[in-house]
């Protein structure tokens, strides 16, 4: 392994041939650590996955990349992506990646608070002191105390839309009237009536005041409600909790944009377990 001192941070680049371990099924080329304190891995593909949290830039920003004023800054990803494939562990390469995920970060809180109050510069600096924009509380913290992270550490996961429990949820979906099975597969939004890709759709919990989809479960509501009222008194990830996380009964599928803001509109945190 070679370690470099690079103006953008210290990068570890592999061996030609070979890598740093994997990620996702990824062979990693080579990591760079940032005066931030994030971390960024340059996968074979070209390309980077960001921590704090490791994600890849498109899976945590698909739904930012995939609206029409993104489209350049969507493009450029590719192209950089392209050239890092070609060129492993080159750090200007990685530095634009890891620039584009703050550019999106940014988005992120003017897109889910337009009247926040922050402008770009404070914005910038709380990205530059390490802390992450949580879209669920609308602020941003340290990124061991952020809403999702304490949402997986108390009740895990939610099932995936490809899973076993989200093939149910589509299944009771296609029984109403709102699911195809495609191909292409698509959904109807409760919210707007229209028909989207399923790759828009997050698994989204029923609300008390939703009929659509029966049987409807014993407790309806959001992760946090329940957990706040019943999974608490349960421990985390406790059988309980993952039977409710698991439940097909509890999920329907929603575009992520709608179930994202309804999340943040509870303005609720998670209390820690009895």
């Amino acid at each position: 392994m070679e370690v470099i001192d690079t103006p953008h941070g210290k990068l570890r680049k592999a061996p030609e041939g070979g890598d740093l371990g994997s990620f996702k099924g990824e062979k990693v080329k080579a990591e760079m650590d940032f005066p931030d304190g994030h971390k960024a891995k340059n996968l074979e593909s070209g390309k980077c996955a960001i921590c704090s949290n490791c994600q890849k830039i498109k899976d945590k920003f698909g739904d930012q990349l995939a609206l029409k004023k993104n489209d350049q800054l969507s493009a450029d990803l590719k192209k950089v992506e392209a050239d890092l494939e070609a060129k492993p562990g080159d750090p200007d390469l990685i530095a634009k990646q890891k620039a584009m995920h703050d550019d999106l970060e940014m988005q992120l809180y003017k897109d889910t608070v337009p009247n926040g109050g922050l402008t770009d510069g404070e914005i910038k600096t709380k990205l530059d002191d390490g802390k992450v924009f949580d879209p669920n509380t609308k602020r941003f913290g340290d990124k061991s105390k952020s809403h999702s992270s304490k949402r997986k550490e108390y009740m895990g996961s939610n099932p995936s839309k490809s899973s076993k429990v989200g093939d149910k949820v589509k299944a009771k979906m296609e029984a109403e009237g709102y699911y195809d099975f495609g191909p292409p597969e698509m959904f109807k939004s409760l919210e707007d009536g229209k028909w989207h890709d399923v790759e828009l759709a997050d698994m989204s919990h029923k609300t008390p005041e939703m009929t659509e989809f029966p049987p409807q479960p014993v407790h309806q509501g959001s992760a946090v409600e329940y957990w706040n009222s019943e999974g608490k008194k349960f421990g985390q990830k406790s059988d309980e909790v993952r039977n409710f996380m698991n439940d097909p009964d509890n999920y329907y599928l929603e575009l992520k944009n709608y179930n994202r803001r309804d999340g943040a509109n509870l303005g609720l945190t998670y209390d820690d377990p009895l």
